[in-house]
């Protein structure tokens, strides 16, 4: 028997997402405004770069089922929702997908700063509406987060936990709010890092490097920032800062400056670093 998902916007996080589910032998619907495939771009580079052979390339290729929210069936046994941090988008998502979808589909959004109870809001069965963020990259990085709403049922719990063992992830299961654990601590460590860079105590690479050695961290926050995407960054400040009313999550001046600039990262071929490639 078949097992199918379907991943709801196929940006950075939603790429890694597909990748890993598409790699643990499910089939992946990969959702888009317009159906492209963007998977193949992404796995095109892969490969290029040896992170995959041939043959996985070939098999993860074969997984995947790019289509719009229109063309999409909704017969899966999972939704992951993986657009950008605005709650409205992602209310009006899981709308339509309450609708397109079974009632024994589980629906979950990658949300890292916006609450799984404001979500679930749009929806009637609340019960089956989690949370499981992911962290960049997805390939690499064990963790997720399984964010429980108040209505969030244990049945759901323990479904998104199974699903994060299948593709070899650590479930972690996190009380519902904004920022739950892992963004609020790279968020603090990302606008910190960037404001000692705007200060001129010390260049990126150095930043970086001290947060390594001094911190055990397997790459240093501007670096992050460069990955993720700067532009991705200051929208999660943002969201931190309406959601909790803290000026503690007020963007580093600097953010803001490369945002406006477009120098938003590898994305952009510069960021607080200039690539190449």
């Amino acid at each position: 028997m078949k097992r199918q998902i379907a991943v709801i916007g196929i940006g950075l996080m939603g790429q890694g997402i597909a990748h890993c589910f598409a790699r643990s032998g499910f089939d992946v619907f990969t959702v888009t405004r317009n159906g492209e495939n963007k998977m193949q771009p992404y796995l095109q580079k892969e490969l290029t770069r040896n992170r995959i052979t041939q043959a996985q390339y070939d098999a993860l290729i074969s997984r995947i089922i790019p289509c719009t929210l229109e063309e999409f069936s909704g017969d899966v046994e999972l939704v992951i929702e993986a657009v950008h941090e605005d709650k409205d988008l992602k209310q009006e998502l899981f709308r339509i997908l309450e609708q397109k979808c079974s009632p024994e589909t589980v629906l979950a959004s990658t949300t890292s700063t916006i609450p799984v109870g404001y979500i679930a809001q749009a929806v009637e069965r609340k019960d089956r509406v989690v949370g499981m963020h992911f962290c960049s990259p997805v390939t690499q990085m064990k963790i997720v987060e399984v964010i429980k709403g108040v209505e969030t049922s244990q049945e759901t719990i323990e479904k998104a936990k199974e699903y994060s063992l299948i593709i070899d992830k650590e479930p972690l299961v996190i009380k519902d709010f904004p920022g739950f654990v892992i963004s609020r601590l790279v968020q603090a460590i990302v606008n910190e890092a960037a404001l000692i860079y705007m200060q001129g105590v010390a260049d990126a690479e150095t930043i970086d490097r001290a947060a390594q050695i001094g911190m055990n961290l397997p790459v240093g926050p501007l670096k992050l920032a460069d990955l993720v995407g700067i532009d991705v960054a200051l929208r999660g400040l943002d969201s931190m800062r309406e959601m909790m009313g803290d000026d503690r999550y007020n963007a580093c001046p600097v953010i803001r400056q490369k945002v406006y600039e477009g120098h938003i990262g590898r994305k952009a071929g510069k960021g607080f670093y200039t690539y190449n490639d």
